[in-house]
């Protein structure tokens, strides 16, 4: 970092922070607790970076994909942890049960639904979205109106068939 003079903002250089910040995006932790360290750019610089640096937007969204794989990971960890529990007496002080404690069930149940949904917001690997003809990733199927036509009258055709054999939709035969 160097400063251009009194009350001006400093200059960052990527080169000085890019491994660390890599780093730290790829262990799954939030650019915006980076970026708040002592010496460390805001996080409108580290974007402003991404936009005009193209390796580094790219090697930027691969950390974050592992960053994905790691916030899974530790939800797993997270789901693998005991709960809290109690025990349940007798009128004698002897222990006859014991029992998960439902409030540290509840704060679990609400911590892991919180990151999974952020996690499947952020990563199409993580999402159970259904992708539909036309999503960038599932571009729509191209058909003329005689093909389209020619499928319509042989899937009526096909339901025919079954009705006539008893076949109801969506069993097998």
């Amino acid at each position: 970092m160097t400063k251009r003079g009194p009350g001006r903002p400093p200059t960052w250089d990527l080169a000085d922070f890019e491994e660390d910040l890599l780093r730290w995006i790829a262990d799954g932790k939030n650019l915006r607790v980076w970026c708040r360290e002592p010496g460390r750019p805001s996080w409108h610089t580290v974007y402003r970076w991404k936009h005009e640096n193209e390796d580094f937007a790219r090697r930027l969204a691969h950390a974050r994909d592992l960053g994905h794989d790691a916030m899974a990971h530790e939800l797993i960890l997270l789901v693998e942890q005991p709960v809290a529990t109690y025990d349940v007496t007798d009128a004698k002080g002897n222990v006859v049960a014991e029992r998960m404690d439902p409030v540290d069930v509840q704060r679990r149940r609400l911590e892991v639904d919180a990151k999974l949904k952020l996690l499947a917001c952020w990563s199409n690997r993580y999402s159970d979205r259904v992708r539909v003809g036309g999503d960038a990733d599932a571009p729509a199927i191209k058909m003329t109106d005689d093909e389209r036509t020619a499928r319509l009258q042989a899937l009526v055709a096909e339901a025919l068939a079954n009705k006539e054999r008893g076949v109801k939709p969506g069993e097998d035969e």
